[in-house]
């Protein structure tokens, strides 16, 4: 299997930094996020850029080993999981973030800001899980 390792490694740099803003994000009490509109804003903002990373890095490694043409952003984490290299739950989980992101970019105004908070934490340990299976796949090549 094959990949660009600087297309992957680059990608992989702003989800690293995305966690870091998620883990100062939560560490705010709900309370304290709820009436701070710009914290609000900015877990929204990592959230998707940590989702967007992710599909840019899934679409890459299908395109470039050519597994497939990827209809919709979550085709490329499927694509992922079914050849092995994302665990079920993990590719599920990247899944529901993808129509979290769905959701921030295109219905903003549906926005609930306790599952935003909530997802915080969640996204953290599988954004963790994600970049460890990526590290090691770069390993590999």
């Amino acid at each position: 299997m094959g990949v660009d390792r600087t297309t992957v490694e680059d990608r992989l740099i702003v989800i690293i930094r995305c966690i870091g803003d998620m883990k100062r994000l939560r560490e705010l009490p709900f309370e304290e996020y709820k009436r701070d509109s710009l914290m609000q804003a900015a877990a929204e903002r990592v959230l998707q850029l940590a989702i967007q990373a992710v599909l840019n890095i899934t679409s890459h490694i299908v395109a470039h080993n050519r597994w497939g043409e990827v209809q919709q952003y979550t085709d490329s984490i499927s694509i992922l999981q079914q050849r092995d290299i994302l665990p079920e739950e993990l590719a599920k989980s990247l899944i529901d973030f993808t129509r979290m992101r769905n959701l921030i970019v295109h219905q903003y105004l549906k926005i609930n800001v306790q599952v935003i908070y909530d997802t915080l934490e969640v996204a953290i340990r599988d954004l963790e899980r994600f970049t460890q299976i990526m590290k090691d796949l770069l390993d590999t090549n």
